[in-house]
């Protein structure tokens, strides 16, 4: 019976998040207000994307997910218009998987390519809600609930559907090549960890959970995010975006406070984002602090820990950051692993953060103005 309860609350949640972005649906600007298109892009924009109705924010630069949007309608390093459209080319197309996922599905007509890509996170969370369900944290009592709600409805998982950005469909991709590896279905496995490596570099990282007595599975996942790299190198001729990422231990996380001050974030609203920080530490000691080294999902979840200390005031900062999107996969291990009330209680008090965030996203959609 509590099992019962348990999944009807976990479908409600769900079901209410879904209802909720699908109604801020325009009738012809559909979901791209979720792209965050800024209007001082507008001028250097891709010139299909000039052609087709879209949301774009007044008075803004907008956020990251319009270039990997542009991308998927024109995922081409070797085109000036799509290089011209971006802000850090070697940075951006080195995450082609969902950009080239949703240019393949939308058979090259734009306007179907940019729409896709919209509703894309979407997609891949609602099969992250189920699969996580089925395979690593089964709903049978409240903590399990709340270890679930931990990574479906995290502020990682979250910020990446209403920034559309590639890094939940990556921790899906990872999610999945994990579970094959466990299942001794370690070729089908070897792909999925590549293409999770194809949604963000860091997500390499997850070639750890490969057996130390089966290398060579993790070559396999190493090898194609690897040419790609190799051959964005020759094409742009430089690799040296993202590095202001890392920092000295405790630098990112005082950068952030600083950040939040210099905005005027203060009083209860800084209490967020402190909540936040409580939470990744909470989730890299636990992780760290219960070693399980036979355990490839440890490994995984232990590599990410150690990263997360290294992590720089770039990552930090924002409303949320984006840190909580590049440490999905800890975010993940952590509740999959977590067994105690107190841990899971400490180690999810971003979803506190996450629900500010989606209150105020949901609002930004009267914001914007159509393209």
């Amino acid at each position: 019976m509590k099992r019962s309860v348990i999944s009807w609350v976990s479908f409600g949640l769900v079901s209410l998040l879904l209802f909720a972005i699908l109604s801020t649906a325009n009738p012809f600007t559909g979901l791209t207000w979720l792209v965050k298109f800024g209007d001082y892009f507008e001028p250097r924009a891709l010139p299909q994307l000039r052609k087709i109705k879209h949301s774009e924010l007044f008075d803004s630069w907008g956020y990251d997910g319009q270039f990997y949007a542009q991308m998927a309608i024109r995922p081409d390093p070797h085109d000036a218009s799509i290089v011209k459209a971006m802000d850090d080319s070697p940075y951006r197309f080195r995450r082609i998987f969902l950009s080239a996922f949703c240019h393949l599905l939308g058979c090259g007509n734009a306007a179907f390519t940019l729409h896709l890509y919209s509703l894309a996170n979407i997609f891949f969370w609602l099969l992250a809600a189920v699969l996580l369900a089925r395979w690593w944290i089964r709903l049978d009592d409240w903590l399990s609930l709340l270890r679930w709600s931990g990574v479906i409805f995290s502020a990682g998982a979250l910020s990446s559907i209403l920034c559309a950005m590639p890094d939940l469909p990556g921790l899906f991709l990872m999610m999945v090549g994990l579970y094959y590896l466990g299942s001794n279905r370690r070729l089908l496995g070897a792909c999925f960890l590549a293409l999770s490596g194809l949604s963000r570099e860091t997500n390499l990282l997850g070639c750890v959970g490969v057996s130390g007595k089966k290398p060579g599975y993790a070559v396999l996942a190493l090898l194609p995010p690897l040419l790609w790299f190799g051959y964005l190198l020759t094409v742009f001729g430089t690799f040296d975006g993202g590095l202001r990422n890392f920092d000295w231990p405790w630098n990112g996380v005082m950068g952030m406070f600083a950040w939040e001050r210099t905005h005027g974030i203060t009083g209860w609203r800084l209490a967020v984002p402190t909540f936040g920080a409580i939470s990744l530490y909470a989730q890299a000691f636990h992780i760290l602090g219960h070693p399980r080294w036979s355990s490839g999902l440890w490994r995984v979840g232990a590599a990410f820990a150690a990263l997360f200390f290294f992590l720089g005031t770039s990552v930090w900062e924002g409303y949320p950051g984006a840190i909580y999107r590049v440490l999905l996969p800890m975010t993940f291990v952590f509740n999959v692993l977590v067994k105690d009330w107190k841990w899971a209680v400490a180690g999810n008090l971003h979803i506190i953060l996450m629900f500010l965030f989606v209150r105020s996203d949901l609002n930004s959609a009267l914001c914007t103005i159509s393209g």
